[in-house]
């Protein structure tokens, strides 16, 4: 976004810009942020409409972030599509919304008491059964006849489309703005299926500027150099963000069987793989899926598994021959609430302990949790070199929240996302097998793949020797764990160190991992509105543990919160087994939902009054 971007708000009347944002927003300051929201049933296209809403904002320059909420139906059910678009970098949602698009009463009545005052609600009339009379009286409804106008281009369907011009035109937006959006909604998509959605956004739009010409309370004015799409920032999701690492990291191979929140890899992976050069396998369980990509990863390639929990818990066995093989692998666990099939298409922080101690006995892995776009990006290029490298499975644990969210962030420096690669086995003209499990290389030996000459050697699910055949010897055992577990040690000398955030000396310290840093950090901002001084921590190498780091900040806390989507704490229990820190006040949030920065903030202001 470039720093000349502004908000531009208006209202007809004598007020002075100040009080007319206060007036508009009842005492919030709006200069900064916009909130808009669209509900309606599965199949009403709220999650495009939503996208495409973020992509004019970002065309005119301004920082996004979008979420989606919605049942596990194909059909039916309450689904929306959130936007916060803003003047200043925004890492998460929000609790309250400004304006409203209610394609079906559900949305009006499920919504409608989030809305900020002076807020404003988009809806049919006509297709209403909602008595305005009981409907808060600091809202504004605006009346327009989505289905009639979606009648003449194409019918019911087109309502969202409808439904989005008239959005625009209540910001008195430029609709060339949203005709550049719809292009990228529906690249790919036949010249008509783009001129009819066109023509219903158009349709939306001048209803409302004919209907609407005196009581549009806001209005969003795009500097001039804010004309193109052509600045360097990037509208992506956790996953676009985790596939593109991947590509860059060397990904040859990649297979899954669909569950959210990673379904959307797969689909991605499938569509590009002429273009890369990559084989991808929608396999029949995840079983089939973890043990094909052994073999490929054997075979030489580097290799990608994804999936959430419940597909998790069948890989847990392979995982364990990864491990023992010396297999190099990287496995995205996409966490929602369980147990079981739990809320499949809702976001939790669940399965951190789970992912630890996955598989019997004690083997390495390395464990990476994301916050954002850039970590889901560069820290996946880092998986795949250091699972090639130490020869481990490392496994990245993002959610749906971070998943699926989009964010706009700045175009990936490639140079900085360097591949690197162990140096390649030698042939050899030697007949005796190869002991690649030798006792006295450093943790790791060059790995031969098949077919080169002189690298024969076994790939045993059992104890084994240096060249792999099974051995039951105390000595080898204990030689054998040793070198296999010295590789954390080895690891943790390069460990990336998570870096303090926020103000030095702060009354409050939040200590957080994964996708929890975009609340927490948006949270910080709002404090120090407040002013109330807060710092946070966010873990993104889980394991090993970074322990000095954590140490070193809880023990010089002086008010240490831990935020954490999960019921138990399971971080918080990892920081008292490493740290032996019981972290005092704790903001633990299970109900399948993201945090909300303003709810940190009532956490913090509580705690700061009753200390």
């Amino acid at each position: 976004m470039r720093k000349s971007a502004k908000w531009h708000w208006k209202r007809s009347s004598s007020l002075d810009l100040c009080d007319k944002l206060k007036l508009i927003l009842g005492g919030r300051n709006l200069s900064e942020e916009l909130v808009w929201r669209i509900g309606g049933e599965a199949g009403m296209g709220i999650k495009a409409i939503g996208a495409t809403f973020a992509r004019m904002c970002t065309a005119a320059g301004y920082h996004v972030f979008d979420e989606a909420e919605y049942p596990s139906l194909i059909r039916g059910g309450h689904n929306t599509h959130q936007v916060v678009a803003s003047t200043v970098a925004v890492h998460a949602g929000r609790e309250k919304i400004d304006v409203l698009v209610a394609l079906n009463d559900e949305t009006i009545t499920r919504h409608v008491q989030e809305l900020f005052p002076k807020g404003g609600v988009v809806f049919d009339q006509a297709r209403s059964k909602i008595d305005l009379q009981t409907q808060r009286s600091d809202v504004t409804f605006y009346d327009v006849p989505f289905v009639e106008l979606a009648a003449q281009y194409g019918g019911d369907l087109m309502r969202n489309t409808v439904s989005l011009g008239a959005t625009a035109a209540l910001f008195d937006t430029d609709f060339r703005l949203l005709t550049e959006a719809l292009k990228i909604t529906f690249k790919g998509k036949s010249a008509q299926i783009l001129k009819q959605n066109a023509l219903a956004a158009q349709s939306g739009y001048e209803y409302v500027r004919r209907k609407y010409p005196q009581h549009i309370p806001w209005k969003l004015i795009r500097q001039p150099a804010e004309s193109s799409l052509t600045h360097r920032h990037l509208y992506l999701t956790g996953n676009d963000a985790l596939a593109l690492g991947a590509l860059r990291g060397g990904m040859s191979f990649y297979a899954a069987y669909p569950m959210t929140p990673t379904s959307a890899l797969l689909e991605f992976f499938a569509e590009h793989a002429p273009r890369f050069g990559l084989v991808v396998k929608h396999a029949e369980d995840e079983i089939a899926v973890i043990n094909m990509a052994l073999g490929a990863s054997y075979a030489g390639v580097r290799s990608m598994i994804a999936t959430s929990g419940g597909g998790f818990s069948l890989m847990v066995e392979a995982l364990g021959l990864a491990a023992m093989t010396e297999t190099p692998l990287v496995i995205n666990l996409g966490q929602r609430p369980g147990p079981a099939t739990g809320l499949p298409t809702w976001t939790e922080q669940g399965d951190l302990l789970f992912a630890l101690h996955a598989a019997q006995g004690d083997f390495p892995r390395f464990i990476v949790a994301p916050g954002d776009m850039n970590e889901c990006f560069f820290e996946t290029v880092r998986a795949f070199n250091l699972a090639e490298k130490y020869e481990v499975p490392v496994i990245i644990l993002t959610d749906k929240y971070i998943a699926e969210s989009h964010h706009d962030t700045p175009e990936f420096s490639l140079e900085e996302a360097a591949v690197m690669r162990p140096p390649a086995f030698v042939s050899s003209s030697s007949d005796e097998p190869y002991e690649r499990y030798s006792l006295h290389s450093a943790q790791t030996s060059t790995r031969p793949f098949p077919g080169t000459k002189g690298g024969i050697y076994v790939a045993n699910s059992d104890e084994h020797d240096e060249v792999g055949y099974s051995e039951e010897d105390a000595t080898i055992r204990t030689a054998m764990m040793q070198r296999r577990l010295g590789k954390l040690t080895a690891f943790e000398k390069e460990l990336p160190q998570p870096v303090v955030e926020g103000e030095p000396n702060a009354q409050v310290n939040i200590l957080c991992w994964g996708s929890t840093k975009g609340p927490v950090r948006d949270a910080i901002r709002l404090l120090a509105e407040k002013k109330i001084s807060a710092n946070f921590l966010n873990i993104t190498w889980m394991y090993p543990f970074p322990e000095a780091a954590v140490a070193e900040f809880v023990h010089n806390a002086h008010h240490l919160v831990l935020v954490e989507n999960n019921y138990s704490g399971q971080f918080g229990s990892l920081v008292q087994l490493h740290t032996g820190k019981k972290i005092p006040y704790r903001l633990l949030k299970y109900s399948g939902r993201q945090f909300y920065p303003e709810e940190i903030v009532r956490k913090i202001e509580e705690i700061v009054t009753h200390a």
